[in-house]
């Protein structure tokens, strides 16, 4: 790239400051020969030694990452991974593993202290073994002493942990028992209700299955409003004129379909308005052909989705 975007110098400014051979100076001509143009630069990357990252190029790299961030303005780790992925493969891949080895830089200082510690501590520790082995060797009278009484006590201990473990066990199995029940209970007031409301809503369906065959025999040629009161005005008049039972809060999309019907529809393409799934009813279920007036080519686009499998 003759002329690459201030993004990707960025990166490979970034870059730059953590490779070993790297000075203060990152312009562009300097990093394309000191970095890219590098011959063993991947393998230099890949047995990258954090430990041996310097203070002052590891708070240059956060300085130029701070710029980078500010320009690109998106402050997420992996979304700006996205973003400079997107300007360049290459790039973006550098991008990751300048991100990282930041990361470690940074966990690296914070443990190398706790590692001086651990070492202290470790010395210490040998130190108490030696002197618990001392001790160990001063017990051994009593332990052989104790071992017969350590003997009789694994058997009573082993008892123990049987009739524990059948406790346990009897105890996990009465709590589910116990769950199970006041579930089953609660259950069964919402079942009662349902059943009420199905048994009613089974006595509307004179009105309501005489309104969704009219719309899909009458309604396609018409507009949202036409069709709205067509619906809703005149036939749900003449319904209650006629004392023909039906439901109050009729609804086209639950009567003739289901959402799981109507999100896979979404899916397919096709837009999710009342108009666009009253559309998809009339297509998919109406007993003639559908003539689509498609100025927009939602439906041709929306069809050739769903049918995409024949």
């Amino acid at each position: 790239m003759a002329n690459p975007s201030d993004v990707i110098r960025d990166v490979c400014a970034i870059a730059y400051y953590l490779y070993p051979k790297s000075g203060s100076d990152a312009s562009w001509p300097i990093v394309k020969v000191g970095l890219l143009g590098d011959t063993g630069l991947l393998s230099a990357l890949q047995t990258y030694d954090v430990s041996k990252t310097k203070a002052e190029a590891a708070g240059r790299a956060k300085r130029q990452m701070a710029k980078l961030v500010k320009e690109v303005m998106v402050p997420d780790g992996e979304e700006l991974a996205a973003v400079i992925k997107g300007k360049n493969l290459a790039t973006g891949a550098l991008f990751r593993w300048c991100s990282a080895t930041l990361k470690a830089y940074d966990i690296f200082r914070s443990v190398e202290p706790l590692r001086k510690e651990a070492e202290r501590m470790r010395t210490q520790k040998e130190q108490g073994e030696k002197e618990l082995a001392e001790t160990e060797a001063a017990l051994a009278e009593l332990n052989k002493s104790l071992a017969e009484l350590n003997k009789a006590k694994k058997l009573k201990q082993d008892e123990l942990d049987d009739l524990e473990r059948t406790s346990r066990e009897m105890t996990r199995k009465l709590n589910a028992a116990s769950q199970l029940i006041t579930g089953l209970g609660s259950e069964q007031v919402r079942w009662t209700a349902d059943m009420l409301l199905i048994q009613e809503d089974k006595l509307k369906l004179v009105g309501d299955c005489l309104t969704g065959s009219a719309f899909l025999s009458y309604c396609g040629p018409f507009n949202s409003i036409l069709r709205r009161k067509m619906i809703f005005e005149t036939w749900k008049q003449d319904l209650i004129e006629k004392e023909l039972p039906s439901k109050e809060s009729f609804s086209l999309a639950s009567f003739l379909t289901d959402e799981v019907v109507v999100a896979r529809w979404a899916s397919e393409g096709l837009p999710g308005d009342e108009l666009s799934i009253q559309n998809g009813i009339l297509t998919t279920q109406a007993s003639r052909w559908p003539l689509c007036i498609d100025p927009q080519m939602q439906a041709v686009t929306w069809i050739k989705e769903k049918e995409k499998k024949n």
